[in-house]
C-alpha cells in the first residue's frame, strides 16, 4: 500500500469518525461506509480489471469532501456532537449473531447454493460426501452444514459460540426438514469432546481468524479429521489493499454503533440481506490475517498431508487465479486468501528421546 493511498484512506475514516451523534449523520455516515464496501465488493466480482487503487482514491476523495460539507452543517446540532472514538467492540458472539441472522428465507437459501457451488468447484461432492460424517466449526446460521446434508452427509456435527446463530439455525432446520444436522454450542479452537480422527470432512469456513487463537483452532481441526480425510479451509489474506480498508471502516463505525443499530440502518436504507451481512462482518468483526505457507508449515509439523487450492465461481476463491491476475493480487495480496483442501494421510511419528 502505497502512502498516497494511506493518506486519504487515514483523512476518509477520521473525517467518518466525527459524524456520528444525530441519527441524520449516523445514516449518512453509514451511507457513504456502504458505499466503500459496495465498491470493494464490486471490484471483486468484476475481476478487479480496473486498478482498483486509483478508483479508492478517488472515492476517499469525493467522500471525504462530501462528509466535511456535512460535518459544517452538524455543527448545527447542539445534540449532533459526536463520541469520542473509542475501541471497535470486540464481542463476536453479537456481531455475527446480529449480522448472520440478517438473512430472510429467500436469501439464506441462496446463500446455501452459493456455499455449494464452492464445495463442487473445489472437488467436494456428492458422492464424496455421501454417506459421510462431517463437522462444520464455526457453523454460523448453518449454510455450510445444510448445504453437506443435502449433499448426502450421513450426520453433520454444526459447532458454533453464538446461541443466538445456533437458535436462527434450528428453526431453519425446522422449516426446511433436514434431520441429520446436530447443531452444538462450543469452542471452534477447542474441540476437545471429539476424539482424535472423528469425522471423514472437516470445515473451517471463514471462521478460525476470527478467534483469539487461530492457530490453535487449524491444530484442532486438523486433529479431529481422520486419515484419508479432508479439512477445508478459508482464512483472509495477509497483505492487498482490501482488508486495510475495512479495517480502517471498522475504527471509524465500530465505536459509535452497536451491530443491531447499524444492521436496522442498513435495512431501513433498502439494502439486501447478503450485502448487510458482508458489511456487518467487514467492518465490525475483529480478525487476523494468514496464508497458504504459513497454514502448510503449521499442520505440516505433526501430520503428513497433501493439499490443493480451493475453487468457487469468483477470481478470490482460487488463490493462483488470484495471483495471476496483477489488479486482483494488489486487493488481496501475494497469495491471495487461503482456500485449501487438505487430505490428512496421517499422523507423523514422535521422536522419543533415550530413557523416556
Amino acid at each position: 500500500m502505497d502512502s498516497h493511498f494511506q493518506t486519504l484512506l487515514d483523512s476518509y475514516a477520521t473525517t467518518l469518525s466525527r459524524l456520528q451523534g444525530h441519527p441524520f449523520f449516523k445514516t449518512a455516515a453509514l451511507q457513504s461506509a456502504t458505499a466503500v464496501a459496495n465498491l470493494m465488493d464490486t471490484l471483486l466480482m468484476a475481476d478487479a480489471r480496473e486498478d482498483p487503487s486509483a478508483l479508492l482514491c478517488g472515492l476517499f476523495t469525493r467522500h471525504t469532501a462530501y462528509l466535511k460539507d456535512l460535518l459544517d452543517a452538524k455543527a448545527a446540532f447542539k445534540d449532533a456532537d459526536a463520541p469520542s472514538c473509542g475501541t471497535p467492540p470486540d464481542d463476536t458472539d453479537a456481531i455475527f449473531g446480529s449480522a448472520w441472522t440478517a438473512f430472510d428465507p429467500k436469501a439464506y437459501d441462496h446463500s446455501v447454493s452459493l456455499v455449494t457451488r464452492r464445495l463442487e468447484a473445489s472437488g467436494i461432492t456428492s458422492e464424496t460426501i455421501r454417506g459421510k460424517r462431517c463437522f462444520d466449526g464455526g457453523c454460523g446460521v448453518g449454510r455450510l452444514s445444510v448445504a453437506l446434508a443435502r449433499m448426502g452427509a450421513a450426520e453433520v456435527v454444526a459447532l458454533d459460540h453464538s446461541e443466538e446463530c445456533l437458535d436462527y439455525f434450528r428453526k431453519v432446520l425446522k422449516d426446511t426438514g433436514v434431520a441429520n444436522v446436530t447443531p452444538v454450542r462450543g469452542d471452534a479452537t477447542d474441540l476437545g469432546a471429539w476424539p482424535d480422527q472423528s469425522f471423514d470432512f472437516v470445515a473451517t469456513n471463514g471462521v478460525l481468524h476470527h478467534t483469539p487463537d487461530c492457530r490453535k483452532g487449524l491444530l484442532e481441526h486438523m486433529r479431529v479429521t481422520k486419515d484419508g480425510g479432508q479439512l477445508w479451509i478459508y482464512l483472509y489474506a495477509q497483505g492487498g489493499l482490501y482488508w486495510p480498508v475495512f479495517d480502517a471502516l471498522r475504527g471509524a463505525i465500530g465505536p459509535s454503533m452497536e451491530a443491531s443499530e447499524i444492521k436496522a440502518r442498513l435495512f431501513g436504507l433498502g439494502l439486501r440481506p447478503g450485502f448487510v451481512y458482508t458489511f456487518l462482518d467487514n467492518v465490525l468483526a475483529p480478525r487476523t490475517y494468514h496464508t497458504i505457507s504459513e497454514v502448510v508449515e503449521l499442520l505440516g509439523r505433526e501430520h503428513t498431508l497433501s493439499w490443493r487450492e480451493a475453487d468457487g465461481p469468483s477470481v478470490y476463491d482460487n488463490p493462483s487465479r488470484t495471483a495471476g491476475s496483477p489488479l486482483a493480487s494488489a486487493l488481496l495480496g501475494p497469495e491471495g486468501e487461503v482456500r485449501m483442501v487438505i487430505n490428512r494421510l496421517g499422523r507423523k511419528a514422535r521422536s522419543v528421546a533415550p530413557g523416556n
